[in-house]
């Protein structure tokens, strides 16, 4: 769906339903979870401690065993499987951030936001599977994304942006992706960004994809880290879920890191030799200075000889290997 030249489709152009076909063995759920997670497999192999969490659209425990069985027949190993009730928001990404303190952490996180077959719903269907990492295992041809800890909880969104935004978590956002914001948090958020002239291009999601549904928060960051990855510059991404509005950024590098590479120096062979030379220097003097006699008979022409021998054998030693 993410174009890379034109425009995003808009909500009348975008099927509401998901075509899975039928199954004896999976629920729709549980193919629309095989579909997502058949492409990460590859990814996922490289990790052992996962920790997978799922939330299902009027699901309940028995999604986790069907979870446990795609996974099984996707040969993914996980250490624990959790559901959740209602769909998280990015206060869920703070709480795994806030564990990272001397910890690997490595969850995955997925969203199955489907229709009843009896309901008529304006809100498309959508599946996500996300995988949150403080440990990248890094793949040929592959570019990580870095997700920024969200600010989340935000009652005032007029005071509160301006502050994030001179932050720079990220330097120059190119787009900002949001979606169930209400009248009061969309114009003072949209106010503020013209007034900095800060990120020039901003996609409402129900614009696209039919009315707000919970699981449009994750689809979201997953359209925005594509973005990132298809080198179309930092995101940002703004939600809301009864009034408290939450706001992230993506990017494909840290922060204050530069775009363009930084010359390393690396230190030479001769330098390094010249440093052991100082040592080899002052650990003669202490031997000296505790076996003899305190060095009342040593001269000042003594001293500067041995140091200048013991740096010149040493540097050229260095040089050599240099």
């Amino acid at each position: 769906m993410l174009k890379l030249e034109g425009e995003f489709p808009l909500a009348a152009k975008m099927p509401l339903k998901i075509e899975l076909e039928a199954s004896f063995d999976f629920t729709r759920a549980g193919q629309a979870m095989i579909h997502v997670l058949e492409p990460m497999v590859g990814k996922l192999s490289q990790y052992q401690q996962i920790e997978v969490l799922v939330w299902v659209r009027g699901g309940d425990e028995s999604c986790s065993d069907e979870l446990r069985r795609v996974l099984e027949r996707l040969a993914i190993s996980t250490k624990k499987i959790t559901f959740l009730p209602e769909c998280p928001d990015y206060t869920q990404v703070t709480e795994w951030i806030k564990q990272t303190n001397g910890y690997v952490v490595e969850r995955l996180l997925i969203s199955v936001d489907l229709h009843s077959d009896e309901e008529e719903s304006k809100q498309m269907e959508n599946v996500t599977a996300l995988l949150f990492t403080n440990y990248y295992v890094k793949t040929e041809g592959e570019k990580r994304v870095y997700l920024y800890q969200p600010m989340t909880g935000v009652t005032d969104v007029e005071t509160t942006v301006p502050v994030y935004l001179r932050a720079e978590v990220v330097s120059k956002p190119k787009q900002l992706w949001y979606t169930g914001l209400s009248r009061t948090e969309k114009y003072p958020l949209l106010e503020v960004l013209d007034e900095k002239k800060a990120v020039p291009d901003r996609l409402d999601l129900e614009m696209s994809l039919g009315e707000h549904s919970a699981g449009y928060v994750w689809l979201m960051l997953a359209l925005a880290s594509d973005a990132v990855v298809y080198a179309q510059g930092d995101q940002l991404v703004a939600a809301s879920e009864q009034n408290r509005f939450s706001m992230t950024a993506l990017s494909s590098r840290l922060t204050r890191q530069p775009d363009y590479p930084q010359q390393k120096r690396y230190t030479t062979p001769w330098e390094v030799c010249g440093i052991a030379g100082l040592m080899f220097f002052f650990g003669i003097m202490i031997t000296i200075g505790t076996f003899g006699e305190g060095g009342k008979s040593i001269s000042g022409w003594f001293l500067i000889i041995v140091a200048v021998l013991c740096i010149v054998i040493f540097c050229g030693m260095g040089a050599f290997f240099t």
